[in-house]
Parts: C-alpha cells; structure tokens; sequence
C-alpha cells in the first residue's frame, strides 16, 4: 500500500523517523477527503496537492473537519492548492522559522 499511494519513510540524521504521505488529488471532493483523512492517521504528515479548492478557512471547509492541524492554501482559480495535514497523535515539535 505505501508504494501504490507514494507514501515514503523518511530517517533523518538525528535518527527520527517519520512517515509522509504525498497525494495529487485532482480535486479535493468529499469523497476523497473521507479517504485522505482516514489515510492521514497512518502517517505523520500528508501533502495533498492540486486540491483546487478556493474556500480554505470558511466553517464549510475541510480544516474543520481534520482530525488533527492542518495548513492550506487555497487554489487560484482551477489551479492548485495544497494542504498539509497532521496526524493528531504527532508527538514531534513544530517549529516556526
């Protein structure tokens, strides 16, 4: 499963290891979302890009119904978008530069 949904482990040199999940959705639609979401509680991070999604902040917009934080940035027009989303059990420490 992790070859078919490019989902890829990744050691870094201090000796932590996290798992990344990449998707190009090809639009963000429910259904996929049920899928993305659930997908997002095997690994740690998961990038979703070409969401097209233009609303990324309103109450009907996916980051509420994320499970754990999430970051989006909304298309321009029919063009990209992306989200990174966070498993709610990530014990690491995000930092901000």
């Amino acid at each position: 499963m992790d070859r078919l949904l490019g989902s890829k482990s990744l050691c870094l040199s201090l000796g932590i290891m996290m798992r990344l999940l990449t998707i190009n959705s090809r639009v963000f639609d429910s259904q996929k979302e049920g899928l993305v979401f659930s997908l997002t509680i095997s690994c740690d991070f998961c990038f979703v890009k070409e969401t097209f999604l233009n609303d990324t902040q309103g109450p009907r917009a996916p980051a509420s119904r994320s499970a754990g934080p999430s970051f989006w940035s909304p298309a321009l027009g029919r063009q990209g978008g992306v989200a990174i989303l966070v498993n709610p059990n990530f014990d690491g420490q995000k930092v901000c530069l």
